[in-house]
């Protein structure tokens, strides 16, 4: 059951950006346990720099975006 307004519409968007938080971390564990079964494995820091050398973002673990669009409840609730 949806509830109206602002509480419901902040309820969703929290629903919707925990799903998509979700799906990233699934495909990245996929698709490094796709690499280690086909032997192309990298470590971390080889990732990095074959990233940083073809131009892509390179994040840390403190800065991603499941960490920044997951908010606890207490810092999403105004004051009524």
């Amino acid at each position: 059951k949806m509830r109206g307004g602002k509480k419901g519409q902040q309820q969703l968007a929290q629903a919707i950006a925990l799903e998509s938080a979700n799906r990233v971390l699934t495909r990245r564990a996929l698709d490094v346990l796709k690499s280690i079964a086909i032997g192309e494995y990298k470590t971390t820091e080889q990732a990095k720099s074959d990233m940083t050398s073809e131009g892509g973002i390179v994040e840390s673990e403190e800065q991603t975006p499941a960490a920044e669009a997951v908010k606890p409840q207490s810092e999403t609730r105004e004051a009524s």
